[in-house]
């Protein structure tokens, strides 16, 4: 079964309908907005979707990892069906014009780069470095 499009605002509004007509604060959020949610949090990162419906960032990130495929095909895992980037601002911390990038891969071996922005495809880097062999 395919799952529809979701957009952040309409999932705002219906996240927003069901905190109003529920009957007490208590109420565990229904697993339709918890999908939606974690459709969202796929194009727009789990931290920013988290923040933008009032979720809890660790219950979403759970139930993003729930559903995962790891490369031998069983359920479970910890490779991440997306990168998420964020630019700090160019003074910040002193490292003007330095972007530091860290993989993770499924042993724990890690990888780190510090180059200039724009110097590395770090798209291409991180297939690779994920798709190796073990």
């Amino acid at each position: 079964m395919k799952r529809a499009r979701v957009d952040l605002p309409g999932v705002l509004v219906r996240v927003e309908q069901w905190r109003r007509g529920r009957a007490n604060a208590r109420v565990p959020i229904p697993e339709e907005l918890w999908s939606a949610a974690v459709d969202l949090a796929r194009v727009h990162g789990v931290n920013a979707t988290a923040r933008a419906l009032r979720f809890d960032y660790y219950g979403l990130k759970a139930r993003m990892d729930e559903g995962l495929i790891t490369p031998a095909g069983e359920k479970g895992g910890n490779v991440s069906p997306f990168v998420e980037l964020q630019s700090p601002s160019l003074d910040a911390g002193g490292h003007k014009g330095e972007t530091t990038v860290e993989f993770v891969g499924r042993q724990g071996e890690r990888m780190r780069i510090v180059a200039a922005p724009g110097a590395v495809d770090l798209v291409g880097l991180a297939r690779a470095f994920w798709s190796r062999p073990s």
